[in-house]
């Protein structure tokens, strides 16, 4: 009769071998994607030129805190060109920054290896969900885990490899914060304005 309780008990979570290694696996993926993501960026559009190639994707972020993200086309002296997508228009433009008016630039990473690491955990999870299910009723939930995993997987492998960017550019510029105080009817307070 013990036994039996003890075989039923739910909760109690036994680390086998091969959880072990899934969570490895997934410790070292984070560090290896955090470790890639920290470079020293350059301050210089001279510099950059050194860095990124025409055809690169890049998010661009200017002054006024608005980020644009397309391929680089050219670097030439202080000027930077993107080709922007259009999506709902079906065509591309043409944006030009110059040094002055950039405050960083980030170089978009694909998210192919994002995709491909989140079906490949989804899939190891589920597996591993499934491996360790020792009973009847659990049957259609392990094949329901083994589709949903890798799907949702995938999707959260992009959604985290989107947000990481490699940093490419810093401009040398430092910000001033300015305050100034405002008055008005029944109100007076102090704004703060940061400027390039």
């Amino acid at each position: 009769m013990r036994e039996r309780l003890s075989i039923r008990c739910v909760g109690r979570v036994v680390a086998t071998p091969a959880m072990t290694a899934l969570l490895l696996t997934i410790a070292l993926a984070v560090a290896a994607t955090d470790a890639a993501a920290q470079t020293v960026p350059v301050q210089s559009f001279e510099q950059l030129q050194m860095v990124v190639k025409p055809g690169q994707r890049l998010i661009v972020r200017d002054q006024a805190g608005k980020n644009q993200g397309g391929r680089l086309v050219s670097i030439t002296g202080d000027r930077l060109e993107l080709e922007i997508l259009r999506p709902f228009r079906f065509r591309t433009s043409t944006l030009s920054l110059t040094e002055d008016t950039v405050l960083r630039i980030d170089e978009q990473d694909s998210v192919k290896n994002g995709v491909l690491i989140g079906v490949g955990i989804g899939a190891a999870l589920a597996a591993v969900g499934t491996a360790t299910c020792h009973q009847e009723s659990c049957s259609g939930g392990a094949a329901l885990g083994l589709m949903l995993g890798p799907l949702f997987g995938g999707i959260l492998g992009r959604v985290v490899d989107l947000s990481v960017n490699r940093r490419v550019y810093v401009s040398s510029r430092t910000p001033r914060v300015v305050f100034e105080p405002f008055l008005g009817p029944f109100q007076a307070g102090l704004a703060a304005r940061i400027r390039f």
